[in-house]
Formats: C-alpha cells, sequence, structure tokens
C-alpha cells in the first residue's frame, strides 16, 4: 500500500536545476535537531542558490529562528494537538490548525521535501508539502515503519553511518550531495552568550578553564547511560586540572533526581571543580 501520490518503486538519484525549493521536517527534540543542522548546511553549501525551509516543534523553533543556512522555519505544535484533541470542541480546533498549516506548506510549492524524523506524524507533514520528491528512511530504519507511506525516495543508510548525523546526512544521496565535512553551525546571540558569561564568572569559572556540561537524563529509556558511569566520568573529570563540570537537568529528570541520590555522584567538599547545578527546561 502506498499513499496518494507515492511510488512503491525506489527511483534513483535525482538531479537538475529545478530543485530549488527544499523542505526539511525535522521536528523535534532540542538534540535531534542540533544533530539535524549539518544536513542544511551541506545542502546549502552544495546548493548554494537553493530556499531551505525548516518544519519544527514549536518548543525547538527558537534554536532554528532567524538561522543563516535557513530562509523559513515553520512552527507547528503538535504538542499542543494532543493536549487539544481531548477536549470539549478541541477536534475542530486541532482540525483548523492542521488544515491553516496544510495550506501554508502547499502554497510554497516546494520541489523536494526530507523527513529526517521517521515518525507516522513527520510523514504526514512531509505528504502536506505536496513535494513531488519526498525522501525518508526505509521502513526498517524508521521508528515507525508506516512512515514510509508518505514517502517516495527512500535511502537505507550504509552499514559506515554509525552516528546519527551520518544516517541523516545519507538521506542526501538521491539528491546528488555526497559525503562532506560535518558542520554544527550554531549562531549564538549575544545577549545569551553575555548571560552566560555573567553566570559563569558568579561560579568561579575562568576563561582559561575547560568547561564540560553533563546532562544525564534522556527522554527513552535506551538512550540512559547508568547512572554509576556518570558518576564515575563526573568524578574523574573533576580531578582534571583547570577543568570545571556543569551539571545540567530538566525540572521533569526522574534520571537526574536518581543521579543526585546517588552518593557516589557528589562532589567531594573540598572540591572546586563542580559548577553550580542548573535546572532547564525540556
Amino acid at each position: 500500500m502506498t499513499a496518494p501520490g507515492a511510488s512503491a518503486r525506489e527511483p534513483g538519484r535525482i538531479s537538475g536545476p529545478a530543485l530549488l525549493k527544499i523542505a526539511i521536517v525535522k521536528l523535534s527534540s532540542l538534540g535531534d535537531v542540533i544533530h539535524a543542522l549539518p544536513v542544511a548546511r551541506a545542502l546549502r553549501r552544495a546548493r548554494p542558490g537553493l530556499h531551505l525551509t525548516w518544519i519544527v516543534e514549536a518548543r525547538e523553533y527558537a534554536l532554528l529562528n532567524g538561522h543563516p543556512d535557513l530562509d523559513v522555519v515553520v512552527p507547528v505544535d503538535t504538542r499542543l494537538w494532543r493536549r487539544l484533541i481531548w477536549r470539549p470542541a478541541g477536534a475542530r480546533q486541532v482540525l483548523g490548525k492542521v488544515r491553516r498549516l496544510k495550506s501554508r506548506v502547499r502554497a510554497a510549492r516546494f520541489d523536494v521535501a526530507i523527513d529526517l524524523q521517521g515518525l507516522m506524524k513527520s510523514g504526514l507533514l512531509t505528504a502536506y508539502t505536496g513535494a513531488p520528491v519526498r525522501i525518508g528512511f526505509t521502513a526498517d530504519r524508521c521508528r515507525e515503519r508506516l512512515n514510509c507511506l508518505f514517502t517516495n525516495r527512500r535511502v537505507r543508510p550504509p552499514a559506515s553511518a554509525v552516528h546519527v548525523v551520518d544516517q541523516y546526512l545519507s538521506l542526501l544521496e538521491p539528491l546528488g550531495v555526497g559525503p562532506g565535512p560535518v558542520e554544527f553551525h550554531v549562531p549564538i546571540p549575544a545577549a545569551a552568550e553575555r548571560r552566560m558569561e555573567d553566570f559563569l564568572g558568579e561560579q568561579g569559572v575562568k576563561s582559561r578553564d575547560a568547561l564540560v556540561a553533563i546532562n544525564p537524563g534522556a527522554g527513552r529509556a535506551d538512550k540512559q547511560w547508568p547512572v554509576a558511569h556518570f558518576a564515575a566520568l563526573g568524578e574523574q573529570l573533576a580531578q582534571e586540572p583547570n577543568t570545571r563540570v556543569l551539571l545540567l537537568w530538566g525540572p521533569d529528570e526522574v534520571h537526574m533526581a536518581a543521579c543526585r541520590r546517588a552518593r557516589s555522584w557528589r562532589p567531594p567538599p573540598t572540591s572546586t571543580s563542580w559548577v553550580r547545578c542548573c535546572a532547564g527546561r525540556r
């Protein structure tokens, strides 16, 4: 079974000057969006004249808004949709939002859409673009196998693509964009940089110090490293000269709470290598 407009076969490489408008669909989460940034940089490097749009969750929108490699960032709030759908009249609100989003992305007349997420919701958004070329992973490489119903150029990353960044970049192969340097381009607003300098200065961090940030939390169990391993790593780093350890967590980090309860996680009372822990939003 294939989605309307999709092809059951796996066509080869696409080329030609007409491929000017490309949509990247990578909705969340924060770390995954950062991992996908080299895709935008590789496209911009290979085709400087293209018009590049990124469809992303509203919560991650701030990371991409104003990014120099992107022409347009389209925020969607599927988390809000899920909350609204169970309320009285919520389904009508969600349908209205979805229709407006579909009209907006369809009006952009994309030539290509690239689904880096591999979920049903990202597949639907990829289909909404109406792009004649819709690139995604093969079913066995999608987190939700039915995602492949919404794409018509399906890529199985090579065995050498062990890291997820390399797997994302492999989706550019049908566009003739081959392997190149992996570049993470994350512009830092001057105001944010000043806030961090002030915070670190208050903690006694000097410019010559090496700062190592550790965030032991993770949304899925298969991404969580054992608490004892984080504890051992933190203790070892704390003994390195001119090295400061910054511990991070979100307000709902059960895993982080477990780390804090672990006796081995606590820094030695005389240690000056630990920076005050920081709670952030997820």
